[in-house]
């Protein structure tokens, strides 16, 4: 099947005294063609970090192309170890989500991402459990391998975060301050790229490929780019746009980006991070972007994290939760998420949440409502097993 052409200009580069801003113009041929304008927007602070390539362009807008049936094309070379990672993070999408077109990448020619001396180490950073998470495991006293030590955070605003909400600003001057007291600075980056794609798909379906975009941009001073991972190793077979597979796909000759995580559960992973002071006094995990509030402490991600914290009595410390409201008050949703307890040794937020629970003697914990939730899926995983060899049963 041929398919239509989404052209990709070679980025222009626009410089003020606050800020360096990257611009691609593309163009849309599919529907109503139009012309539209990437961008990203840095501080002068990162002007020799930034690589001017067609790659951060083709990595934001890959899911774009693919969701409208357009092959990209750009006028520059491209790196030769991207163009074949990014085919094959394509055939990945399109096995996972099979309405996404397989599209190609077209360019003039190959051209190697020179050796720039990059050296520095960066984690993206959101504030949220996998950040901190990651952050401890790669600090100096933790990663014995310097290559693998982190020097840096990277926080995006137009993320989980619009870019009309001024409530970044606030957050990444939180964050700066906290990580100078641990020898890291953080890297600021602005971008309309999750705005050219909300229209279209899904923020989890987005997001990896954005992120890897911010760090092909600051690959001139990115030598190692790490992502936290989204799901644990066992949750892998359900589709996200952040993953070990594809993630690692989208690097350069220069750039090693890397997925880290997937062997820790969520809940793992919060009590691992539970007597951290950084965690506790900056720790976000909200989307809702309440006004006044890092966290609404209602919604289902708070609720998830708070409920591990309070079991083992840590809740009070985090100075961004509020109280945690009556066990039979939370909404069973909150205990229900996806059972991979048929894949041992793994065991399903509930059922490791009602252990920990168990383990700690928590009063008033609905044990049995838990209890009662794991039985009900585990016995709807055999009905459907037993219609799959057994198509009579149950008809």
């Amino acid at each position: 099947m041929r398919y239509a052409t989404l052209k990709i200009h070679p980025a222009q580069i626009v410089a003020a005294d606050d800020a360096i801003t990257v611009r691609y113009g593309f163009e849309i041929l599919t529907g109503d063609p139009h012309a539209g304008t990437l961008w990203f927007r840095v501080a002068p602070a990162w002007r020799g970090w930034i690589h001017l390539g067609p790659e951060p362009a083709v990595a934001a807008l890959v899911f774009l192309a693919m969701a409208l049936g357009e092959d990209i094309e750009v006028a520059q070379p491209v790196s030769p170890t991207f163009h074949y990672g990014f085919h094959r993070s394509v055939e990945h999408f399109h096995l996972w989500w099979p309405q996404l077109c397989q599209v190609t990448l077209r360019a003039p020619g190959f051209a190697r991402v020179g050796q720039s001396g990059a050296k520095a180490v960066v984690a993206c950073f959101s504030g949220g459990v996998d950040s901190f998470d990651t952050l401890y495991a790669h600090l100096d006293g933790a990663a014995p391998n310097p290559d693998f030590r982190l020097t840096h955070l990277f926080f995006a605003h137009g993320f989980d975060i619009p870019l009309d909400n001024p409530v970044y600003g606030e957050i990444a001057d939180e964050f700066a301050g906290f990580a100078r007291s641990l020898g890291l600075e953080v890297i600021r980056l602005a971008t309309n790229a999750r705005d050219m794609l909300d229209p279209h798909l899904r923020w989890d379906q987005t997001h990896g490929a954005c992120i890897a975009a911010g760090a092909l941009l600051l690959s001139g001073g990115i030598r190692r780019f790490i992502i936290p991972s989204t799901n644990r190793q066992s949750l892998l077979f359900v589709p996200c746009g952040s993953n070990p597979v594809t993630d690692p796909m989208l690097g350069t000759e220069t750039l090693d980006v890397v997925h880290y995580g997937t062997h820790q559960s969520r809940i793992q992973k919060t009590l691992g991070i539970a007597d951290r002071r950084e965690a506790q006094e900056h720790l976000r995990v909200c989307w809702q972007n309440v006004p006044g509030r890092r966290n609404c402490g209602r919604c289902e991600k708070c609720l998830k994290t708070m409920m591990p914290l309070a079991i083992i009595g840590a809740l009070e410390r985090f100075s961004v939760f509020p109280a945690l409201p009556r066990w039979n008050a939370i909404d069973r949703r909150c205990f229900a998420a996806l059972d991979v307890s048929g894949l041992p040794p793994e065991l399903s937020y509930a059922d490791e949440l009602r252990a920990l629970a168990a383990a700690h003697a928590v009063r008033g914990f609905p044990h049995w409502r838990l209890l009662e939730l794991s039985m009900r899926r585990k016995a709807k995983a055999i009905v459907r097993r037993l219609r799959s060899v057994l198509p009579h049963v149950g008809a």
